[in-house]
């Protein structure tokens, strides 16, 4: 089941670039909870799928400001799945 960002504003918050090198990581911590997602509420989905787990992927979208601004555009996906907390 993909889980989507709701569509609002966010063309309205200010990028905040992240420059990686190779061998770099970065980790950003994600709320399912905070509203802006398209998602049941997180702890009841854990109740009726105890042995849910997840995996990621980051999709951006070119655009005319992506290109202006030289940011990486694409898709990338984790690996692994991850089990949602709460799960047992």
């Amino acid at each position: 089941m993909p889980v989507i960002r709701k569509e609002v504003g966010w063309d309205k918050n200010v990028p905040i670039p992240v420059m990686l090198q190779p061998g770099d990581i970065f980790v950003r911590e994600i709320n399912m909870e905070d509203k802006t997602w398209n998602w049941p509420s997180l702890a009841d989905f854990c109740k009726k799928n105890p042995h849910a787990s997840i995996s990621v992927r980051l999709q951006i979208q070119g655009n005319a400001e992506t290109k202006q601004n030289a940011v990486w555009v694409g898709s990338v996906q984790s690996g692994e799945n991850c089990q949602l907390e709460g799960s047992p």
